[in-house]
């Protein structure tokens, strides 16, 4: 069974549930405190293999479940719009969670509340 560490306010983590729904594949969610930045997700766990892009993961699911949502004539366009949602749509998300969470991320950073990689 499909297993997806999940956190319930990341954008990236809906289009993975949303593309498991429209394929109707049974998963198991696991919730995640990912935010801000302490976890990674989503990831999802298929067996022995673990995907950790959303873009990466959603190219899997159509890929192994749902090859109308893949077509090879339009595999081009689909990456550029895949591109898109991470470049593009990153800083509506970033804009979002500081409205939600009312506190600019790199002000929690500078005062050591976030968990930075390095």
């Amino acid at each position: 069974m499909l297993k997806l560490h999940d956190y319930v306010l990341s954008a990236e983590c809906y289009t993975v549930r949303l593309m498991l729904s429209l394929l109707r594949l049974s998963y198991e969610r696991i919730a995640v405190d990912a935010y801000p930045g302490n976890a990674d997700c989503p990831v999802l766990i298929d067996g022995e293999d673990a995907h950790r892009d959303p873009g990466l993961i959603l190219t899997f699911l159509a890929r192994a479940h749902g090859a109308q949502w893949l077509p090879p004539d339009a595999a081009q366009e689909i990456a550029g719009w895949l591109a898109f949602t991470v470049t593009k749509l990153g800083a509506l998300a970033a804009a979002r969670r500081v409205a939600v969470m009312g506190v600019d991320g790199a002000k929690r950073r500078s005062a050591g509340q976030i968990r930075t990689s390095d």
